[in-house]
């Protein structure tokens, strides 16, 4: 008898950044990328984002519930000016695991509180609330083994690499290929925003995937939305999840799945 159970899908919750950015960050990676290679596995620029909550293996129906759930968070939220400034490592640049692209202070406050207000829409879902810091930022790299990065970001630590005016919030499912991770879309929350949303939209990089009020997803109970098992020879687990301001978190990384360490390590420590 065939399983005939909806697949698990892997989510998370994260903004886009500007065009402008990708273009500027891509920029960057070029020149690290004709120095010593190691270890290093790109990421693919239309790929860059930044994580607010890491929701891991969840049964399709999570995609429906979430919609009024974040739709009710992010009421009343404005959009805003993110910089992406400098580049820095999990869990230090001596021995890096994750290479990135941090956030000027303000966006990384607002950011927060967006990251804050997620935890709360998916507690009533029955995850978890993350224990560790939120360090907002964009994935460049991984390293597979730890590494020496500081010869490739050293000189970078104020470069501002463009802004971004976050209008929107945007569920994505992480897909597993030889050539690395995809991200597809499955909704998005729009902000508050006013006339800037229109010259500087943080749209996709690529064309969007179908939207979730698209899925053909039938209304379930909170019992029914626990998170999914991970697949048989999966080796994640979804994290315990609460966002903190303010203090670094040195603790080891996630060894989930290496495509997908940036869904989990914007709960790392600044490192840099």
């Amino acid at each position: 008898m065939t399983d005939e159970r909806p697949k698990a899908l892997r989510l998370f919750i994260g903004v886009r950044i500007s065009l402008a950015t990708v273009r500027a960050l891509d920029e960057a990676v070029q020149v690290m990328r004709r120095g010593p290679r190691g270890e290093l596995r790109w990421v693919a620029p239309a790929s860059y984002h930044v994580t607010l909550k890491f929701l891991g293996w969840s049964r399709p129906e999570v995609a429906f519930a979430l919609r009024d759930r974040v739709a009710a968070a992010v009421a009343g939220q404005r959009a805003f000016d993110l910089d992406t400034v400098g580049l820095g490592a999990f869990p230090t640049p001596a021995r890096a695991r994750v290479l990135w692209a941090g956030v000027d202070a303000q966006g990384g406050a607002r950011l927060a509180e967006l990251a804050g207000r997620m935890e709360r829409a998916c507690e009533d879902l029955g995850f978890a609330r993350e224990e560790r810091p939120f360090h907002p930022h964009v994935t460049l790299a991984r390293l597979k083994v730890p590494g020496d990065v500081r010869g490739l970001i050293s000189g970078c630590s104020e470069q501002v690499f463009r802004s971004s005016w976050i209008d929107s919030v945007v569920l994505f499912e992480s897909h597993t290929k030889s050539t690395g991770s995809e991200y597809e879309e499955k909704a998005r929350w729009s902000l508050e925003g006013d006339s800037k949303a229109a010259r500087r939209h943080t749209g996709p990089v690529e064309t969007e995937a179908e939207l979730a009020d698209e899925l053909p997803l039938d209304e379930a109970s909170v019992e029914d939305l626990m998170p999914e098992p991970a697949p048989e020879g999966a080796t994640h687990t979804v994290p315990t999840h609460t966002v903190s301001r303010g203090a670094s978190h040195d603790g080891p990384h996630d060894d989930d799945d290496e495509e997908h360490h940036d869904d989990g390590d914007q709960f790392e420590g600044p490192g840099s």
